[in-house]
């Protein structure tokens, strides 16, 4: 191997950091602050996806539509199909 045992001298800034990372969980407190954080990204974001997920769910049909055809599941009363034009 490259080099000997020590041949690497430890940063003392990443050291620390690493450290602190392995005992997060002995100095964690829920602050205010970290609360509304934690509520937003665990309540808010998520139902929020879910909403527009939900909203947008039954306004689109893909399946079995033509060139001409609107993708709305529920077409606008104004659109006509071309078999209606036709006649």
């Amino acid at each position: 191997m490259a080099g000997g045992h020590g041949a690497l001298k430890p940063d003392p800034a990443l050291e620390r950091w690493n450290l602190m990372r392995e005992n997060v969980y002995m100095h964690f407190k829920f602050t205010p602050a970290v609360t509304r954080k934690v509520l937003f990204w665990a309540g808010v974001v998520p139902v929020a996806a879910f909403y527009m997920a939900a909203n947008q769910d039954y306004k689109w049909d893909w399946a079995g539509k033509t060139k001409n055809e609107s993708a709305y599941r529920v077409p606008s009363p104004s659109s006509k199909t071309t078999t209606e034009e036709e006649s």
